[in-house]
């Protein structure tokens, strides 16, 4: 007994070891939103670890009452999305999206391995260690007491000289990868843009640093661009591969325009190029970022230690916006001034930037969101930038202003943030009633002549839909083609567009033979008349039913089941065909539910037939042994044979089961 028990116990907790999730909150601040949260601290508050955060653009709402910038102290591990940004100058057939703008986010020592990504921020401090700070738009990131930490494809960029772009406070060992950190501007000395205190271990990997000084401490630096930029302590640093532009004076014995070594230990690496003039490397893209860009077979090109360029621009072509491995909406559009009744015309557009994962499918709600999964799909054309028009059922919505909602879902299964914008239902003005229809037979395409035509009124008195029957008299007409005409008449005398259909009078013929068997053979074709007889009770021209198939004798395996009728003539019919499975009585016995497969359904069909005992008047429908009882044994045989599938259509058994045809 004790065995069994704890038999049962290990299944139930497999079972519930695998429902752990996590939830995803939205938040827009919008007054008239669908979101849950209008603001990103009570989305904050009411998450719990590894939950998900979608921050909603509000850069579009700059110039209303109620705009505000988001904002939080985040203490518990979380993932945070933005709908990114985008700079189409350097991203050819990208929309430019609206941005989710963000004055101050401070991870506290609990958030440890919190994501933040596609957001723009203006002040971020970061006080937790493992974080992912990706795709965003910083003005200023300081890093207190971290150990441990990855920053990768930002833009972190100030236009105040007093900001420190990049400050790391006694935090090591982290990874600073494809990222311009720059001031808008050439800087005067003290202006710092990266600045490492007590902090070392950094590995500085494919950035362009530009525009101001650098503090360092026994960090690498190697794949990196650095413009109008001054090295003013980098004690036991390591360059490999790096590219100094003109005006980049580094105090090294290496870069003959700069000052003497002042006895600080670097090391030097290969393929470290000095006094590099910038129109030999640079595309000469005028954008914030874009302003760094290397063009192909300048002296970044491909000469990495990874095998690709020098510099942040290798992912996908461009790696620095907010276009980031998940999914996101950048165009929502409803035409302006327009008023709908029925269907809402949408046009839409996302993207994601990502070489293993595309967008397969989108959904939309109106005013109430359902949650993801929960709206309306709507079919696109897969890939990594999606557009399309779908038409929003909206007959049931009531009048007056209203929202819609729209996402994607990739592939792999990730959201997008949830796009929305406004419409209008216009009142639907009553329909008028159907009166009648009038219709005329002609031997010629449109010479209808409708003022002799035979007119049948709406027995439907007062609808707008009338059902009508007509019994047409053809019995003074030649054999031939004709033409039926048909349209319909409203309570006011409008009459409706003419519908037209060819008709073909046929000489009156014999009367045709009905069905008066089956026959079905098992893979071989055993001649016509020699196959498993099906007789019919009575003569009929048409059979639908369901039937047995006797299959013993059959083994189990794939195999092909043929079937065809033979007429009160004689006649046969075309053979039909099915591919089939037969099983064994055992696997019927552990499929308890006929799918063709072994799996976690038919365990709880096991678990409640558990315990019976056949006494000759209770079945026993899990006695795979056949010994009278439900028991461990049955149990123990079932999880041999856990996941197996019969690789089949139906799984037919043999003598058991049917299939239904129409002949």
């Amino acid at each position: 007994m004790n065995m069994y028990k704890y038999t049962f116990l290990l299944v139930v907790g497999l079972l519930i070891s695998s429902t752990s999730w996590s939830a995803i909150h939205r938040v827009n601040i919008h007054p008239n939103t669908t979101a849950l949260y209008q603001d990103f601290q009570s989305a904050v508050d009411a998450a719990f670890d590894g939950d998900t955060i979608y921050l909603e653009a509000n850069s579009q709402f700059i110039s209303e009452t109620f705009f505000a910038t988001y904002s939080a102290t985040i203490d518990i591990p979380l993932v945070v999305f933005g709908p990114g940004y985008l700079i189409a100058d350097n991203k050819p057939g990208y929309n430019v999206v609206d941005e989710a703008l963000c004055s101050t986010i401070n991870l506290g020592p609990g958030a440890a391995g919190t994501t933040l990504r596609g957001l723009s921020i203006n002040d971020l401090q970061v006080n937790s260690d493992f974080a992912q700070i990706d795709h965003n738009f910083i003005s200023q990131l300081e890093l207190n007491n971290v150990l441990g930490y990855d920053i990768e494809q930002n833009l972190i960029s100030s236009p105040n000289p007093a900001d420190i772009p990049l400050l790391l406070n006694n935090s090591n060992n982290g990874n600073v990868s494809f990222n311009i950190i720059a001031h808008e501007s050439p800087q005067a000395p003290g202006q710092y843009v990266v600045f490492q205190n007590l902090s070392s271990g950094t590995d500085f990997n494919h950035n362009v640093m530009a525009n101001g000084f650098v503090v360092a401490e026994a960090s690498l630096f190697h794949n990196c661009i650095f413009v109008d930029l001054t090295f003013e302590d980098f004690d036991l640093c390591n360059f490999n591969n790096d590219i100094f532009v003109t005006g980049a004076p580094v105090a090294t014995d290496f870069d003959a325009e700069g000052n003497p070594n002042d006895q600080m230990q670097i090391l030097l690496g290969s393929n470290v190029q000095t006094e590099i003039d910038p129109s030999l490397l640079f595309a000469g893209n005028v954008t914030l970022d874009g302003q760094y860009e290397t063009y192909p077979g300048s002296f970044a090109d491909g000469v990495a230690d990874d095998g690709t360029n020098i510099g942040p621009f290798n992912f996908g072509g461009y790696g620095l916006s907010g276009q980031s491995d998940f999914p996101f909406v950048t165009n929502l559009f409803i035409a302006e001034n327009t008023e709908f009744s029925y269907l809402l015309p949408v046009t839409y557009s996302a993207v994601i930037d990502s070489g293993t994962d595309i967008i397969i499918e989108g959904e939309y709600f109106v005013d109430n969101d359902p949650g993801f999964g929960g709206g309306v799909p709507v079919t696109l054309t897969p890939g990594n930038t999606v557009d399309g028009f779908f038409g929003a059922n909206i007959a049931t919505t009531l009048t007056g202003a209203h929202v819609i909602g729209f996402r994607v879902r990739t592939q792999s299964g990730l959201w997008s943030g949830t796009e929305e914008t406004t419409f209008v239902v216009d009142p639907i003005p009553p329909l008028p009633s159907l009166a009648s229809i009038s219709y005329v037979i002609s031997d010629v395409a449109g010479s209808a002549d409708f003022a002799t035509a035979n007119i049948l009124d709406n027995q439907d008195g007062g609808s707008d839909l009338g059902f009508f029957t007509i019994t047409y008299d053809l019995s003074g007409y030649a054999p031939g083609l004709y033409y039926l005409s048909v349209r319909a008449k409203d309570e006011f005398g409008v009459e409706g567009t003419t519908y037209v259909t060819p008709m073909l009078v046929l000489e009156d013929q014999e009367e045709l033979p009905t069905l008066s068997a089956f026959e079905y053979f098992v893979d071989v074709d055993p001649g016509y008349g020699e196959g498993n007889p099906i007789l019919l009770s009575g003569a009929e021209d048409l059979f639908d039913s369901d039937v047995q198939f006797e299959l013993t004798g059959v083994p189990p395996g794939q195999h092909t089941i043929y079937l065809r009728a033979k007429d009160s003539n004689g006649a046969y019919g075309v053979t039909q065909q099915q591919d089939i499975y037969v099983v064994t009585d055992q696997f019927s016995i552990l499929d308890q539910n006929n799918d063709c497969v072994i799996d976690i359904l038919d365990l709880l069909a096991f678990l409640g037939d558990y315990g019976c005992i056949d006494d000759g008047t209770n079945n026993c429908s899990a006695d795979v042994n056949s010994d009278g009882a439900t028991d461990i044994l049955d149990i123990l045989t079932f999880l041999m044979f856990y996941g197996a599938d019969c690789q089949g259509t139906f799984g037919l058994v043999p003598g058991q089961e049917s299939s239904t045809f129409t002949e």
